[in-house]
């Protein structure tokens, strides 16, 4: 079998994500129902996604964008490396799969548009969950070459936030996009728990997010 160790987390990250750690990793199981069986399901799904990730690091396919969700292995790439920190895998670190991790890591900020901050040809799917991965990374490692790149995503992201006076959408996030055309204006539910998951995620990493966006969503 392959070895399980994970990586050292950062004392932030041991603050907010010790239960993906050691000790507290395994108390953490106990208390909440973790088990043997479990954490080989965890470790198989993680197997299987190591096997397919492309050697750009990446996930998905990159030859063909769809036609309303753009280059979706940007947000695809964003999943995977959530999962991989999730079970303590860190980029740059003495894990099973760090470099899986840090490959993906690489293949996001690739692909951010240094003018907008955006990530990739996508819709704001896309971009939030590319944010989110980015920032929980981030918080774990401290690594200081992430933070001029999510700041930027960050604020991308407060910039598209609907301020409309539509109460139905005001506070929201819609299908915003740097290159794609927005379908309609109105802000969507899931579209915006993932810029919520992105913002709150950056904040707890110690990026600067205006309590009054938080607050509107």
């Amino acid at each position: 079998m392959a070895s399980t160790a994970v990586a050292a987390a950062s004392p932030v990250a041991l603050d907010l994500y010790g239960n993906r750690f050691g000790p507290r990793k395994a108390e953490a199981l106990e208390r909440f129902g973790g088990t043997a069986e479990t954490e080989a399901a965890v470790a198989a799904g993680l197997a299987y996604l190591a096997s397919i990730q492309d050697e750009r690091g990446h996930w998905g396919r990159r030859s063909r964008a769809h036609d309303k969700y753009g280059e979706t292995w940007v947000g695809k790439t964003g999943l995977g490396l959530l999962a991989f920190l999730g079970a303590g895998h860190v980029p740059d670190q003495d894990s099973e799969y760090s470099a899986v991790a840090a490959r993906a890591r690489d293949a996001l900020l690739a692909a951010q548009h240094a003018e907008t901050g955006h990530f990739g040809v996508t819709s704001s799917y896309s971009h939030g969950i590319a944010t989110y991965a980015l920032a929980e990374c981030y918080a774990i490692t401290e690594d200081r070459n992430l933070r001029a790149p999510l700041e930027r995503a960050v604020s991308w992201i407060a910039r598209n936030q609907d301020k409309s006076r539509d109460p139905r959408s005001r506070g929201g996030w819609g299908y915003y996009s740097a290159f794609l055309s927005p379908e309609d204006g109105f802000a969507r539910t899931s579209v915006t728990s993932w810029q919520l998951m992105a913002l709150e995620s950056a904040k707890l990493s110690g990026i600067a997010v205006d309590d009054a966006v938080i607050d509107a969503a």
